[in-house]
């Protein structure tokens, strides 16, 4: 049976006993292996995490989205590259324009970038690799302006048709008054 001891940084003794291979040495303190993190003064991470960062503030502030939760995943062991996974709802506003937004983000998809929609609790989730965030703060601004114009142009032509409608109305009683007139 061998016993091995080894004194932790904490300063207390660890003692474990191998009873199936008595004359081996135990090593149940290995150093991890070196994973690869990002180095924090590099420019293009800081640019990454800037437009990270730019990203998240967008979606928080704007009128359209409604429940933002974000998630980080670094670079490491099961990643390549740093992601971002943004998940939003629309506003009460906006709800009906869910099947505008998932067209208009489905159709002009940037490379790294990932979007899914579910349809039963209307929300969205994007996922957005490093090298890829400068390059989709712009592509989210132009979609999201897009939907504001076809929601000031539903205003418009809503009230352009209640306009058109009382001139009709007002037409017809001018007609009917001309023809009890004659009658």
């Amino acid at each position: 049976m061998s016993i091995t001891t080894n004194k932790l940084a904490t300063g207390h003794s660890s003692t474990i006993v191998n009873l199936l291979n008595p004359k081996a040495k135990t090593t149940y303190f290995r150093k991890s292996e070196t994973i690869d993190q990002p180095d924090i003064y590099d420019p293009a991470f800081v640019e990454s995490e800037n437009a990270f960062l730019g990203l998240i503030q967008f979606f928080k502030t704007s009128k359209i989205t409604n429940a933002v939760f974000y998630k980080f995943i670094p670079a490491g062991n099961l990643a390549y590259k740093e992601r971002l996974i943004i998940q939003f709802s629309l506003t009460r506003q906006y709800a009906a324009y869910f099947p505008l937004l998932r067209g208009l983000l489905a159709f002009g998809k940037k490379a790294g970038v990932t979007i899914s929609s579910n349809t039963l609790s209307k929300n969205f989730e994007i996922e957005i690799h490093s090298e890829r965030a400068p390059h989709v703060l712009p592509y989210f601004t132009t979609v999201f302006s897009e939907l504001l114009k076809e929601e000031k142009f539903k205003l418009a032509l809503k009230n352009l048709i209640l306009v058109q409608q009382q001139v009709k109305d007002l037409q017809q009683e001018s007609l009917n008054g001309l023809y009890q007139s004659l009658a």
